[in-house]
């Protein structure tokens, strides 16, 4: 692994895009319309070294939360964010509209799964049953859209706007021997 893999123009571009949306996370929005999922996935498909994929997103979603504030769900929402970020891994092998899109539901999906799981085994607000956690499922599938969406939105506005940046900066490519 070469040691400065982070000065190179990619991983600061790369992680300016991350600044940037775990930004508009502390800006007021709708409920689950944010950048979270879209920041792990990008994170994960855009950065070459595995570390970073992990450690830059991951640090900035903790940062975000040291101004937002943490609560006990965070032993749920971090490892799905981490399990995004490898959703990411993946995508970054082959990025194309159809894996981007299959990411992001799949991000969508991951993190509702993982979180309300969360919800039903750390809160007394449903019984410990079968019943108890299909009933915490349906009970957030409203807020799932706003998930869904706000995913939708910020992935493409990640993926598409680097894309274009690329496009006009053939030097941040992956192709290109500068990002080697």
């Amino acid at each position: 692994m070469e040691n400065n893999f982070i000065l190179k123009p990619r991983y600061v571009a790369v992680a300016s895009f991350i600044l940037m949306a775990a930004l508009m996370r502390i800006l007021p929005h709708p409920w689950n319309l944010s950048p979270v999922d879209a920041i792990a996935l990008f994170g994960g498909a855009q950065f070459r070294n595995k570390y970073a994929a992990f450690l830059f997103p991951l640090g900035v979603l903790l940062l975000s939360d040291c101004v937002l504030g943490f609560d006990a769900s965070l032993f749920f929402v971090y490892p799905a964010y981490a399990l995004i970020v490898c959703l990411g891994l993946l995508v970054g092998k082959n990025k194309s509209i159809g894996t981007i899109a299959a990411g992001t539901v799949s991000a969508s999906l991951s993190f509702f799964l993982m979180t309300n799981f969360g919800v039903w085994a750390q809160q007394s607000m449903y019984p410990k049953t079968w019943a108890g956690l299909n009933a915490c499922y349906v009970a957030a599938i409203p807020f799932f859209k706003g998930t869904l969406v706000g995913d939708a939105l910020f992935v493409a506005a990640l993926f598409g706007a680097f894309a274009l940046v690329e496009k006009g900066f053939p030097q941040l490519r992956e192709s290109s021997p500068a990002t080697a």
